[in-house]
């Protein structure tokens, strides 16, 4: 199995190393705002969100702390590529209507309609500045992947050292069984075990940032990492889903690299063999939840919190009751302390009706396309970014995604921007320092994909 570093073979001249030093500063700063909305929970229950309030500490760190990054980034250097497609038109329809939603007379709560809202608009505003300080697509996917690796990490670091308080009976389950979530940063179990699949996927396909030196052994280990990290979030979504995606990558890779592809197949295999007689009654535990016939029928009670969005939308269909607000106010029957609906379609329906989820179907729809229509990713790369932004569209029908700061708006954000911005040969001074690490891409020119993405750099 080769192991390929991508790199420029022009080296920097002292002019180019401060630009590039502060290119590097800069993507830092913005992957820092990016992980700001959800580094820490300060969830509300909903008659604290009903009653308004002062805004805490945190909450100002939360939503001020990417306006001020992003200012910060701005000032630290140009973007190098530019440009705005129709992904980029209908992204900002879909801010304008739910900053207007704070208007809305039905709104539940406008103060905190206003306050999330301004929040996902910045979060929008950093990932749009942030692929344009990247030199290609490829940089940018890399550095994503990156950032997945980190957060699975920072889940390892967790569960070793704090498991009783990461992998506890939620406050807001009906199983009564354990499930990891993390604390900082605030991550759930599902969007957890999105980003496990996504991880194993890296692993999978080869394809990470140079400073996790991916030989084989590491591959191995932290697929089995985060393997288990999907296991203590008990996400049935990761084995439903997550399991074709990474199966269906490794064929479709197989026709570039057959041995390596078969290779991971076969230690795949041979481990799910030797550990099946003792993880299959977990397996079972995994898979049931502790859940009755009927829990397992309405996905976990989804089907009937659904329905009741449903008829809650019915009476507000156009303009919805107030972003954030709306769906967790507006709906009789709720939970205290339940934050979504696990729909990401519905609760932007309940939230800004149809004028809302028009712009942002669009916006992930014009973005998919773009994405798999676009040559500027190749290989396993690309095979990565085309996976991930499939589990995330998939998962976003069960779980929220896109439409509230955290890992599935970072994820699929980050991947539906990245093609749309082109070069700027004003700006574009970078020398070829930033490299990847590609476990197992063969390059048949020698150069393969110039400059490929270096994690925060």
């Amino acid at each position: 199995m080769s192991h390929t570093r991508l790199m420029d073979d022009a080296s920097p001249t002292a002019e180019s190393e401060g630009g590039v030093g502060a290119r590097r500063s800069a993507r830092l700063v913005l992957w820092i705002a990016v992980l700001l909305p959800f580094i820490y929970t300060t969830a509300k229950t909903a008659s604290e969100l009903s009653g308004g309030g002062s805004v805490g500490a945190m909450e100002m760190v939360r939503g001020g702390g990417p306006v001020l990054l992003l200012a910060v980034s701005a000032m630290l250097t140009p973007v190098v590529r530019r440009g705005f497609g129709a992904p980029e038109v209908f992204l900002a329809a879909y801010g304008f209507v739910i900053l207007a939603s704070y208007l809305n007379p039905l709104n539940p709560s406008a103060q905190a309609s206003l306050l999330k809202s301004i929040t996902l608009v910045f979060s929008f505003l950093v990932m749009i500045r942030l692929v344009r300080i990247y030199r290609s697509p490829t940089e940018v996917v890399v550095a994503l992947i990156g950032l997945v690796h980190v957060i699975l990490l920072c889940g390892l670091v967790q569960v070793a050292l704090f498991k009783s308080t990461v992998y506890q009976v939620g406050a807001d389950t009906i199983d009564g069984l354990p499930r990891l979530n993390l604390v900082v940063p605030s991550v759930s179990a599902n969007p957890l075990a999105m980003l496990g699949v996504l991880g194993i996927l890296s692993c999978a396909l080869g394809v990470a940032p140079r400073w996790l030196h991916f030989n084989v052994a590491i591959r191995n280990a932290l697929m089995l990492i985060y393997a288990y990290e999907i296991f203590l979030t008990r996400t049935r979504s990761a084995l439903a889903v997550g399991l074709v995606i990474v199966v269906v990558s490794l064929i479709v890779r197989a026709r570039r690299h057959p041995l390596s592809s078969i290779v991971t197949g076969i230690v795949a295999v041979t481990a799910a063999f030797l550990l099946s007689p003792s993880l299959s009654s977990q397996l079972h535990v995994f898979l049931e939840r502790g859940q009755t016939a009927q829990g397992i029928d309405t996905l976990s009670g989804r089907t009937v919190i659904w329905e009741a969005a449903h008829q809650t939308w019915l009476q507000h269909q156009w303009f919805g009751l107030g972003f954030y607000s709306g769906h967790r106010l507006g709906i009789s029957g709720l939970q205290e302390n339940q934050s979504n609906i696990d729909n990401t379609w519905l609760e932007t329906l309940v939230d800004v009706g149809i004028l809302g989820l028009v712009p942002l179907a669009l916006f992930v729809l014009t973005g998919f396309w773009r994405l798999i229509r676009s040559r500027e990713l190749h290989g396993d790369v690309r095979l990565w970014a085309i996976g991930a932004s499939l589990y995330a569209i998939a998962i976003s029908f069960v779980n929220p995604t896109i439409q509230q700061p955290g890992p599935g708006s970072v994820v699929l954000g980050v991947l539906l921007l990245a093609m749309g911005p082109k070069p700027d040969a004003a700006t574009d001074t970078d020398t070829g320092d930033d490299q990847v690490r590609n476990a197992s891409e063969s390059v048949s020119d020698g150069a393969g994909v110039t400059a490929a993405g270096r994690w925060l750099s």
